[in-house]
């Protein structure tokens, strides 16, 4: 399902091209730190959502180290809630393209024990993809702080300003903030065994499931897709944006090593400011991951998840969550196990397996279908009558 992958890709490295109205100021209570409970993201069980509080609503945001300053929230949700826009603005993320925006100044903000005041909220529609988040707070918006992003509990730490003392297994890696509070360090891809290129990669936790993101620029400059094994399209959800994927050999983040980790190819031009690329939750969900805007270094300690080869899609099926809950068949890549299987687009999945579609996720779904080597039973809905479609599993990657 590979659309959806890329859906949250699209979504975060947002950069506000308006100049923000208001300061941030901080005001906090007693404790020096606090842990805020976090849950994953329906889509992709990468991103991790923490309840944020705005004027007197709760919403579940995604925490995005490439998310600048900004904290962008769902229109609709945002209204239903009662905020009400107070001035407009141009927003720009990985697309082609700056989309209008409205704004509400002035607002007050609450994450765990910090307070933000004099925030400004940008609000823009949220991906449908992911019906479970209704925003993305940029981590910059903490930059006086130390942030904690444990990807076990999961849960969230923050740590005022020299109250976080590191673990014995931690290791600092030195890393640069550009002047939109992003975060990037040097990463070496190795595309083969024997082919390695160096990349200046933004830290990105919004940037879900892949552990790279590379931009056009760098792609064509490097010539990345003929140095690559092999490189398979996907349809993107954000209009006008072309993407692939692919298998490094391997990903070095300072010490650190990933084998064979899958990234994703932007194939067009960005309107967002972002150099070289991306490290993604594929990536940093393997550490429990500290960020130390002050002293320009992030911290990563390995969580028992550091070593082991990504799995990926080995259906060949694009599946759309529908309003209603109901998931259907967007498209079915060809020569894919869903092809030789006789699935077709439109074709509505009622059942996986036997455990009805409705009762599960798209990250349910897509881990149950990235088993290399495994069957896999769907119940299917077409035109009125019910179809029986057996998968022979095989990784596309």
């Amino acid at each position: 399902m590979p659309s959806s992958r890329s859906a949250h890709i699209l979504a975060s490295g947002l950069v506000v091209l308006a100049v923000l109205a208001g300061t941030a100021i901080q005001a906090h209570a007693a404790p020096e730190s606090s842990v805020v409970a976090a849950r994953f993201d329906a889509e992709g069980y990468s991103q991790l959502l923490v309840p944020v509080r705005v004027e007197n609503a709760e919403f579940w945001c995604s925490l995005d180290s490439g998310g600048s300053w900004v904290l962008s929230l769902d229109t609709a949700k945002a209204l239903k809630a009662g905020l009400r826009p107070t001035g407009r603005g141009m927003s720009a993320g990985v697309g082609p393209a700056a989309e209008p925006d409205q704004r509400v100044y002035n607002t007050t903000v609450g994450l765990g024990h910090v307070v933000l005041r004099s925030v400004t909220i940008v609000l823009r529609p949220q991906s449908p993809a992911v019906p479970d988040m209704d925003c993305v707070m940029g981590l910059g918006l903490l930059a006086d702080y130390v942030v904690q992003f444990d990807y076990l509990t999961p849960s969230v730490r923050i740590f005022d300003a020299g109250a976080y003392r590191p673990s014995r297994t931690a290791t600092a890696v030195p890393m640069s903030i550009d002047r939109f509070q992003n975060p990037y360090l040097e990463a070496t891809l190795a595309l083969t065994p024997k082919d390695q290129v160096r990349a200046n990669l933004m830290l990105d936790t919004g940037a879900s499931f892949v552990s790279a993101a590379l931009m056009q620029r760098f792609v064509a400059d490097n010539g990345i897709t003929t140095r690559l094994d092999r490189v398979i399209a996907e349809e993107s959800q954000t209009p006008g944006v072309e993407v692939a994927n692919a298998r490094l050999s391997s990903l070095h983040v300072g010490p650190f090593q990933v084998t064979q980790p899958v990234i994703t190819l932007l194939l067009t031009p960005s309107a967002g400011v972002i150099h070289d690329g991306m490290v993604g939750a594929g990536f940093l969900k393997r550490f429990t991951v500290t960020f130390d805007y002050a002293h320009r270094q992030v911290w990563f300690e390995p969580n028992g998840r550091s070593t082991g080869r990504q799995a990926f899609d080995a259906s060949g099926l694009e599946l759309r969550h529908l309003a209603n809950g109901e998931y259907v068949v967007r498209s079915v890549a060809s020569g894919s196990a869903g092809a030789s299987a006789g699935v077709r687009p439109g074709d509505h999945l009622a059942q996986i397996d036997g455990t009805d579609a409705s009762q599960l996720t798209l990250a349910d779904l897509k881990t149950r279908l990235s088993r290399d080597g495994a069957l896999c039973t769907l119940r299917l809905r077409r035109n009125g009558t019910t179809q029986t479609a057996t998968l022979h599993l095989k990784e596309r990657l």
